[in-house]
């Protein structure tokens, strides 16, 4: 499993084509972390819509390793074609379709840290019909932190509150669904696995990320759109001998966001 680090769209410039009229939101919103607060807009009938992000050091397009390209929270969008360039020129492409594993929809593109000064998503969702895109994501992922055998919990949790009243009948109220995940990362040395930690709580334990899963296992190319469920992760050192550093374990949970 690794997780996003740094969103190069933030300091993108992003234009967006094939849409009609004034959108109702601009493009800025659509690196807006809150996902419910997406980018709103109608394909003008004349063909697919493009999104295309110069990618940009100190306010000039330049070159930057890119390991992800990802949209979340979308609607009427089913498939997705990435293409990363350098020099105008194509050095990756993908063609991705959306996921949504509980409520939450995401469209992943999971590349080797390819070269780039350009990303170009491009999407078709029919003449005239309307569209929004929640958040979009360019740039690299962490180093790979493995999740011990047997050691990942998967929950779907709702924010419908189970409320009895007197009578014994239920109440019922507007909610929505989220994955609730835990994991145990594999025993590393102690200050190894501190490191990690460290680098995680300085990124803000309530900055959310996308966590994705590209070793073998059930979740294999999935990603999940999350928090930390708490303000502070544990080491557990495991027994060690004098003059030898101890190993330690780390127990992750993840809450979705929206």
């Amino acid at each position: 499993m690794r997780y996003t680090t740094t969103n190069y769209a933030d300091t993108a410039d992003i234009g967006i084509t094939g849409v009609a009229g004034t959108p109702v939101t601009g493009a800025s919103v659509l690196i807006d972390q809150r996902t419910t607060r997406a980018y709103f807009a109608e394909q003008d009938g004349a063909g697919g819509v493009t999104i295309t992000a110069e990618l940009q050091v100190d306010g000039v397009q330049a070159e930057r390793d890119v390991s992800m390209v990802a949209l979340i929270g979308m609607t009427a969008i089913e498939s997705v074609t990435v293409t990363l360039k350098y020099l105008t020129a194509e050095v990756d492409t993908q063609t991705i379709s959306r996921s949504t594993p509980v409520q939450q929809n995401y469209a992943v593109a999971a590349f080797d840290s390819v070269g780039a000064d350009e990303v170009v998503i491009e999407f078709d969702v029919g003449d005239g019909t309307q569209f929004s895109v929640g958040y979009l994501y360019i740039g690299e992922l962490s180093e790979e932190l493995t999740i011990a055998d047997g050691a990942l919990t998967y929950a779907v949790e709702a924010t419908d509150p189970r409320n009895i009243t007197r009578a014994g009948t239920p109440l019922r109220s507007d909610g929505y669904l989220f994955a609730v995940l835990d994991m145990t990362i594999v025993e590393e040395t102690f200050s190894t696995l501190r490191d990690r930690i460290v680098e995680i709580a300085e990124a803000g334990f309530a900055t959310p990320r996308l966590w994705y899963f590209d070793e073998d296992c059930i979740m294999t190319g999935e990603a999940v759109y999350g928090i930390l469920d708490s303000d502070s992760l544990q080491l557990d050192p495991r027994y060690f001998r004098k003059a030898t550093e101890a190993k330690a374990v780390v127990t992750l949970g993840i809450r979705e966001t929206f």
